[in-house]
């Protein structure tokens, strides 16, 4: 007798369990139509379709939305909230500020605060609440950000860009450029090292290959501009050093010029 009593008590919750995950989302949907269309009780329903009875009292009795047909608790917050918190973050992310999980979901505890669907004593939302929330929200992804500066990504707000093209119409329009391509010119600097980094080589394994570089040095910047046309000026280099020395520019394109600096 012991025996049988230990495997029914052990099959008993297992069973219990397999017959609350079998159900799915069209299943209790029609099952709380029944229900809400008088033709069966809510026990007959959940005999016949399998479902909880308590899931098909909450929707019938309007404690969980009708809508909702997944099991568990409801979600947090309503989906007008929700948008409005997935609109945050899309727009954050816009401007190079996007959120991290841990930072999601410390957001989301604090609106749930500021709105009082939790109190300030309650536990923060946690990461199976941000899974959730993922799933609800498909057009949200985690993605790996690129690196971005902080003087870049102040120079890509769309308020610049429209500030830097609104201000060189007005440079256009009072010297009369528009039509003369010719006289606008574009001028930009690039800084480079002798450093470099050595490919791979093929050598033997007895031994740790090297191979010979320049020594690290201070940077040499190039200067060079053309206009709109296409036509280019000659680029003038400024070298680190105290005097110039014409070798420097030797064998350098025709009219190139420079000069030095401490730091170059």
């Amino acid at each position: 007798m012991s025996n049988i009593l230990k495997v029914s008590f052990k099959d008993k919750p297992s069973a219990r369990r397999q017959r609350y995950r079998q159900y799915s989302p069209t299943t209790l949907s029609n099952a709380l139509q029944k229900v809400i269309a008088n033709e069966i009780s809510a026990y007959k329903a959940s005999v016949i379709y399998g479902v909880p009875i308590t899931t098909l009292i909450d929707r019938v009795k309007g404690r969980v939305d009708p809508e909702t047909m997944k099991s568990g608790p409801p979600p947090l917050f309503s989906l007008e909230q929700e948008a409005h918190l997935v609109n945050h973050i899309k727009k954050m992310s816009h401007l190079g500020y996007g959120y991290t999980r841990v930072e999601v979901t410390a957001l989301a505890s604090d609106y749930a605060v500021s709105i009082r669907l939790k109190d300030k004593t309650d536990k923060q939302l946690s990461l199976q609440w941000f899974r959730s929330f993922m799933d609800r929200w498909p057009d949200l992804k985690l993605q790996k950000p690129r690196a971005l500066s902080i003087s870049r990504a102040k120079g890509a707000s769309k308020e610049v860009i429209d500030s830097y093209f609104d201000e060189l119409e007005n440079i256009l329009n009072k010297y009369d450029l528009k039509n003369k391509p010719h006289c606008i010119y574009n001028i930009d600097e690039k800084g480079i090292t002798p450093e470099h980094t050595p490919p791979k080589v093929v050598a033997d394994v007895e031994i740790n290959a090297s191979a010979v570089t320049s020594e690290r040095d201070k940077t040499t910047t190039i200067i060079a501009d053309g206009n709109a046309i296409g036509t280019q000026i000659p680029p003038f280099l400024v070298f680190a050093g105290q005097r110039m020395r014409q070798e420097l520019i030797q064998g350098c394109t025709r009219g190139t010029t420079g000069d030095v600096s401490p730091t170059g």
